[in-house]
């Protein structure tokens, strides 16, 4: 039924000559932590499954929070496992925002894949707090990556989760303010 909501949707914006709103898949995050919710606290696997589904379709930090707050209500208090994985929902959700397709640790850095061109990037990076920016290499993907443009390699060496969490939070929310900074200035330019 929601496949076929959407192809009606479509055609009817294709045959009002409007373009279908382009989708920005959530962003894919494979970092090294341990995030998962426990099936004794949520009292079963069942339950655990129910958790995680709602966990996918959370797109805003109000879905998350309010999650959160029914969690520590029906559950009790949050295990870290549960803190860890709400952290990372918080950066997909920041990343997605960012068009970031992969965040994927390696042992020498974090792998950042991005739609941004080197010129894009040069834009973004005068916004970027130059504490976080020197952590940061810019570089092309190669013409094979299906996962984006350009690729930043963060440098994450002696850094906890909480810190490295807080500072891709912070570049993420940088580079999003950046982008749309960018684009009023664009269109207030065009006026």
């Amino acid at each position: 039924f929601d496949a076929y909501c959407q192809i009606l949707e479509e055609c009817i914006q294709e045959l009002q000559e409007e373009k279908p709103p382009k989708k920005v898949l959530p962003t894919t995050i494979d970092i090294n932590i341990t995030a998962f919710i426990p099936d004794e606290w949520v009292g079963g696997k069942e339950q655990k499954i129910q958790e995680y589904k709602r966990l996918s379709d959370v797109t805003t930090y109000d879905e998350l929070d309010a999650i959160k707050l029914e969690w520590k209500d029906r559950f009790s208090k949050l295990p870290q496992e549960v803190e860890n994985l709400i952290s990372l929902i918080k950066l997909r959700i920041s990343a997605t925002l960012c068009e970031i397709s992969t965040i994927r640790e390696t042992s020498e850095n974090i792998r950042i894949y991005t739609p941004y061109r080197e010129f894009e990037w040069q834009i973004l990076a005068k916004k970027i707090n130059p504490l976080i920016l020197k952590k940061i290499k810019f570089t092309n993907a190669p013409k094979s990556c299906k996962e984006g443009n350009s690729v930043l390699l963060f440098r994450h060496q002696y850094m906890s989760f909480e810190e490295l969490f807080n500072m891709l939070n912070e570049l993420f929310f940088q580079m999003n303010n950046a982008k749309s900074e960018f684009l009023k200035d664009n269109r207030d330019n065009n006026l």
